[in-house]
């Protein structure tokens, strides 16, 4: 690589020791790494690379943003080479390979990937390379967010791991927590009725400093523990750039009774933000609150993830940060979503929030999740309308939950 002109630490020394060998290079001059830059800058910095070590006739098989750091003048150095080969001839499938994981973690045009592509004479259908590169890129990203949760109930880099003589529990890297305290005041909270945010048979939720702590009952028998499928799908949705409550620790204790510990998000409910708020809000506020929700279940759905209890209630909202997902205890993740899956979700959202939001309003949201999974909006309005009218209206409110029935 240093040979042929590509920027890499230069090496000064290399040692072994029977199985046990170390590279010494040396230090790069101000370095940082890329992902400090913004997203746009390191799109085309990782384009570049690709381009680069196609033009010299290498293939990097494993080239994410970790792998590669700026210097002080701002000159991209690739860091991690174990897994680069050299290659006798440049083929099409190299190009494919190394663009789908530059895709894989970020978004570009096509008209920007075309213009990279076209720096590579090999390749003749650059329309058709792009598209097979987003179907690699979705599938390799499914498959890295799978792994990713899986190892999050392990120790790793992701989770520690606490056994006590009570419960094991794992713990997101870096967040300190009492979790022996944080227990005890989750149960005191629902012994003396303080702090509650949900009280039902088979679920506890609760405030406890600046956690939100939700236990689960005991499994029925053939099941695992609620927590942890709660815990699985909040990391998918996490692991999918999903806005979720940030993930602190799951805990099973010795009975399988469980409990899920995320950060509190001090925000109200969706239903609650259209009965209360909405007929306040200016008219960009509305349209943007609109787009927004829609963009959010039409990226969820894009991405073949399914939330089961998709209604306005499991959505929090702020003005400034935008809509959380709450409620991750039967999310998935698959290569599609039926079709029959997708109306269920957009018929409960459509009969979760108050009559008062007008039709023009929900069509205005149809439009915005439209444009994501390339659906006609109004073929498909019409149907979650003719599914819907039959439907009771169900949401909350400050003062309770409210039934109504359509016009």
């Amino acid at each position: 690589l240093y040979k042929e002109g590509i920027n890499v630490p230069s090496v000064v020394n290399h040692l072994k020791c029977g199985s046990v060998s170390a590279l010494v290079t040396r230090g790069i001059e101000g370095a940082r790494p890329l992902w400090e830059l913004d997203e746009t800058s390191r799109v085309k910095i990782m384009l570049n690379m690709v381009l680069l070590l196609l033009q010299r006739c290498f293939y990097h098989q494993d080239l994410h943003i970790g792998n590669i750091m700026m210097d002080a003048k701002g000159d991209a150095y690739l860091v991690d080479v174990y897994n680069v080969s050299r290659l006798k001839k440049v083929k099409e499938k190299h190009a494919l390979g190394m663009l789908s994981q530059v895709l894989m973690a970020h978004d570009s045009q096509d008209d920007e990937l075309t213009d990279y592509l076209g720096g590579l004479p090999f390749i003749k259908d650059t329309e058709a390379v792009i598209k097979r590169a987003r179907t690699l890129a979705e599938a390799n990203r499914k498959s890295w967010v799978r792994g990713n949760v899986r190892r999050s109930l392990r120790r790793g880099s992701f989770s520690d791991k606490i056994g006590t003589s009570d419960y094991n529990a794992f713990v997101k890297r870096g967040v300190r927590i009492d979790l022996d305290n944080t227990i005890a005041s989750h149960w005191e909270n629902i012994s003396r009725g303080v702090n509650i945010l949900k009280l039902q048979d088979k679920t506890q939720l609760s405030k406890v400093d600046s956690y939100c702590v939700k236990t689960y009952a005991r499994p029925k028998f053939s099941s695992g523990p609620y927590a942890i499928r709660a815990w699985k799908g909040l990391l998918t949705l996490y692991f999918n750039d999903i806005p979720v409550p940030d993930p602190v620790a799951v805990v099973v204790f010795r009975d399988k009774s469980s409990m899920l510990i995320t950060r509190y998000l001090d925000f109200m409910t969706l239903d609650k933000v259209f009965y209360h708020d909405y007929k306040d809000m200016d008219y960009e506020e509305k349209v943007k609150l609109l787009d927004d929700v829609g963009r959010l279940v039409g990226l969820m759905h894009s991405k073949g993830i399914y939330h089961a209890d998709l209604k306005a209630c499991n959505f929090l909202f702020d003005k400034d940060k935008g809509l959380f997902l709450v409620d991750t205890d039967r999310v998935v993740q698959s290569g599609s979503i039926s079709m029959r899956r997708r109306l269920k979700n957009l018929i409960q959202l459509n009969t979760s929030i108050p009559l008062s939001v007008s039709r023009a309003a929900r069509m205005r949201f149809i439009k915005a999740y439209s444009g994501l999974v390339h659906e006609d909006h109004r073929e498909l309005f019409r149907k979650i309308w003719l599914l819907s009218k039959h439907r009771e209206i169900i949401y909350t409110t400050a003062q309770g939950d409210r039934m109504e029935t359509w016009d």
